[in-house]
């Protein structure tokens, strides 16, 4: 069992997940962090995403080339497809407003409880190019609730119960959510981007047992799942919010998922992530 050495500044737990969903712990809980607690998924919600949105394709509720300003018409500027949506690929800008320096401020408290501007749905480069987007995720879901009713209900049907998820929610109640805290013990608050169109790119908190149930279903997969991204000797994904962060990795080949989630370590999760990997002599390719 690997236990936190007294020079780490920050917390964080890892777990390998196989392909039925069980959590092997190599980093156990420790305070904050509880079983029963949830923590912030982060941008690993765009997996889930990604996913849903793939389940409708195969239905043939719309398609991979439909272009969005087509299936949502109060969106006049979005010349681009599903697909490019998907792949961030659509051009438009990672936020609709920039993040505030040092994140001080919440960067989605100006839309909770409301719908995405119409005006800020204009891309930033040119069709086709790459550029990482929240707001294209954001755009994915307004795609499901048009088609589906509800994205969320639908992720919850169709992607997280079938992974054994049970305690995924985008509100979780303030006192079960796993957070850091100040030096007068208080918790520090999390950004507000499951109250708003910005869920679906970030929005979904669960307990880690069951963040490694919907991770640990990517070993069933023969390409690079949903959301994730390919990388030397290894499938990735990860997920940063204001001060937790989460991440996973399948090793080529491998039929387990390393997982873990940390709090105020920042890029630093991913390369104890690696480092926990390689301990384990499972083959992950070098950093990049």
């Amino acid at each position: 069992m690997f236990r936190r050495p007294n020079s780490d500044r920050g917390t964080w737990i890892a777990a390998w997940v196989d392909r039925d969903g069980v959590p092997e712990m190599v980093r156990d809980h420790i305070p904050p962090y509880s079983p029963d607690h949830l923590v912030e998924w982060g941008s690993i919600t765009k997996a889930v995403t990604a996913t849903a949105v793939r389940i409708a394709i195969t239905e043939g509720l719309f398609s991979g080339g439909d272009e969005v300003a087509r299936l949502l018409p109060r969106l006049p500027e979005a010349h681009f497809s599903v697909l490019e949506l998907l792949e961030h690929r659509s051009g438009l800008p990672r936020m609709a407003h920039p993040i505030r320096a040092l994140f001080r401020r919440d960067p989605y408290a100006d839309v909770v409880g409301r719908r995405l501007d119409p005006a800020t749905v204009v891309p930033l480069l040119p069709r086709g190019d790459h550029l990482y987007s929240n707001l294209g995720y954001a755009v994915l879901g307004e795609v499901l609730d048009a088609t589906v009713a509800s994205w969320w209900d639908w992720a919850v049907d169709r992607v997280l119960a079938p992974a054994g998820v049970t305690t995924a929610t985008l509100h979780p109640s303030p006192p079960a959510r796993v957070l850091p805290r100040d030096r007068a013990g208080r918790p520090l608050e999390p950004w507000s981007v499951g109250a708003g169109p910005y869920a679906a790119a970030g929005g979904v908190w669960s307990t880690f047992d069951d963040l490694c149930r919907f991770l640990g279903a990517a070993a069933h997969e023969t390409t690079t799942p949903p959301g994730w991204q390919s990388a030397p000797g290894a499938d990735v994904i990860n997920g940063a919010t204001r001060h937790s962060r989460a991440c996973a990795i399948r090793p080529s080949g491998g039929s387990r998922v390393l997982v873990a989630h940390g709090l105020r370590l920042g890029a630093r999760l991913e390369r104890k992530s690696v480092e926990l990997a390689r301990a384990s002599r499972i083959g992950v390719g070098r950093e990049e």
